[in-house]
């Protein structure tokens, strides 16, 4: 028996490995790119955003007006929610610088982004309307419209463009924070 091979054979032989490590190396390739898609990652940058947002309510007779200022360092988007006794009926008009949230939740939205150091130059109107069956001397005892003010910092696209608020950040003393 002859064991020499033909110099065809080896080289058939090294093309064939040749192929197979070329194989595998491209496939490792791809095991690699799914791996590093589908990671996760801890960490993060801090972000210092000291804002803070007062209110200015206004009253007369049983109409409530209100304004918001912006007295942080940076600019912001901000919502108020109006909170009132069971069985009173409550108007609120605005004009086009407030809406009413579409889901029900009673929150009203500044569609503006509030700059620090500005006041809503628009006043959110509350109009109260007592039922017929709380006499005078009671709605100066017990009643009592209660006004919840609320800020998000505001983020930008790479581009510039302000992004729609984020409701989940809050501040915390100069740290932007996620809420929950």
């Amino acid at each position: 028996m002859n064991k020499s091979v033909s110099r065809s054979g080896r080289l058939t032989v090294v093309l064939a490995v040749l192929a197979l490590v070329l194989l595998v190396a491209s496939s490792v390739g791809i095991a690699h790119s799914y791996f590093t898609t589908y990671t996760t990652a801890d960490g993060g940058h801090t972000v210092f955003a000291k804002s803070q947002i007062e209110i200015h309510e206004g009253v007369k007779n049983l109409s409530k007006s209100i304004q918001l200022e912006n007295t942080g360092r940076h600019e912001c988007w901000a919502r108020v929610l109006v909170v009132y006794p069971e069985g009173y009926k409550v108007t609120k008009s605005s004009g086009t610088d407030w809406s009413e949230a579409a889901d029900g939740s009673g929150y009203w939205y500044y569609n503006k982004i509030l700059p620090a150091g500005a006041t809503t130059p628009v006043a959110l109107t509350v109009e109260i309307e007592v039922p017929d069956t709380v006499s005078d001397e009671d709605l100066q005892k017990q009643f009592n419209v209660v006004v919840i003010e609320e800020c998000v910092p505001v983020l930008y696209n790479e581009d510039g463009t302000p992004k729609p608020a984020d409701w989940s950040l809050k501040f915390e003393d100069e740290l932007i924070t996620r809420r929950g």
